[in-house]
């Protein structure tokens, strides 16, 4: 899902969460490595719903697999943080770790997870 949404234009670091109990999924999506000059700008939250919502239908995507929320923010995921490995691959379970507490973006956007 997250190449599909790396083709979105502002997007070049995103991780998708998926929630079994619930209707929709939501992404975050990080500064790029180089800042967002490197991809235009930093993104209008409601267009960027809107071109992930028109990316999506043309990849003939159902609409839970399309992120209905998305978080936009400016910390740059590198290895160092542990966020992304040394290849840029993002590590899904630090980054919701990261972004789960209380008052953080997942619990903004209604989809914060149980703590373990």
């Amino acid at each position: 899902m997250e190449s599909n949404l790396k083709q979105v234009p502002g997007i070049q670091a995103v991780c998708v969460f998926v929630q079994s109990d619930k209707t929709f999924c939501v992404a975050i999506v990080s500064q790029p490595e180089k800042g967002w000059n490197s991809v235009g700008g930093r993104p209008n939250e409601k267009a960027l719903i809107e071109s992930i919502g028109s990316k999506c239908k043309s990849l003939g995507l159902a609409r839970f697999e399309t992120p209905t929320k998305v978080a936009i923010d400016d910390t740059i995921w590198t290895p160092e943080t542990g966020l992304v490995t040394a290849s840029m691959k993002v590590q899904r379970n630090a980054i919701r770790k990261h972004y789960n507490q209380p008052g953080g973006l997942l619990d903004n956007m209604g989809y914060r997870f149980p703590d373990k």
